[in-house]
């Protein structure tokens, strides 16, 4: 037990150790470009990014706008996850209905997503627009990571379930999502960071100074560098915090 636990530190200490390296040569190579390039246009130097960071952080607008970005993707993946588990059961009972959701899944995932953004803008419009392409790019993900947990079922589970009921909706509760948990947790925690980041790009599009991504879009129209630089790192801090936390969160769950 003492020498697994001595293994998982040490194995944790150098994956740290090495994350902060190349966090280091990064920030190491930004200096040096920006040295060379001297355009706060193309690159802006570390320093100005830094100070447009702590303006923004002092801003209580920019918090609040950040924690309601934050707020509204796990609202909209908790929406997405019950459609694509209500498909996920559906698609498995009446592979008809597999069949008929396919090819427009397909769709959805291949078409461009500045495409998308276009279309839904004129037909949604702007305010309504970035959370049904975060949607759209979310539902295909975790309904068929739910739907192939289902059919990774052990086949005799699944005979034995047969004889004692039909696969009905008890089942389902009682059985399958059970079994499929830690798999719905993985394509929750593969969605956040993907959805997150189709929200705020549809948010540029959309042009709403309320929200992050309008934010970007007023900084790209006044071209300040630096303070595109600031929002993406916020952003970024953004993404690894809560990922880890569900990551923490996910490693604490008895299966």
């Amino acid at each position: 037990m003492i020498s697994t636990t001595k293994k998982v530190l040490n194995k944790i200490s150098s994956s740290t150790i090495f994350f902060i390296i190349g966090l280091i040569v990064l920030v190491f190579i930004w200096f040096i470009s920006s040295k060379q390039i001297d355009n706060e246009f193309v690159l802006p130097e570390i320093k100005l990014v830094v100070n447009k960071l702590i303006d923004f952080l002092s801003e209580g607008k920019v918090i609040k706008i950040v924690l309601l970005t934050i707020l509204k993707v796990f609202i909209i993946i908790g929406l997405c996850f019950l459609i694509s588990l209500v498909l996920a059961i559906l698609s498995y009972k009446f592979k008809w209905l597999y069949g008929f959701i396919s090819p427009i899944l397909v769709i959805i995932r291949t078409a461009p997503i500045a495409s998308i953004i276009v279309i839904l803008l004129i037909c949604v419009g702007l305010k309504r627009t970035p959370y049904y392409i975060c949607s759209f790019v979310v539902i295909p993900v975790i309904y068929e990571q739910i739907l192939q947990s289902f059919n990774n079922i052990d086949k005799d589970i699944i005979e034995e379930t047969k004889m004692i009921s039909n696969i009905n909706m008890n089942v389902f509760i009682k059985v399958f999502i059970p079994m499929a948990f830690p798999n719905m947790i993985s394509a929750i925690l593969t969605v956040f960071g993907l959805g997150l980041k189709v929200l705020v790009m549809a948010e540029v599009f959309s042009s709403n100074d309320e929200t992050f991504g309008g934010l970007l879009q007023s900084s790209r129209s006044s071209l300040d560098m630096p303070g595109i630089f600031a929002l993406t790192i916020i952003m970024i801090i953004v993404v690894v915090i809560v990922e880890g936390v569900l990551k923490f969160i996910k490693s604490k769950i008895r299966y």
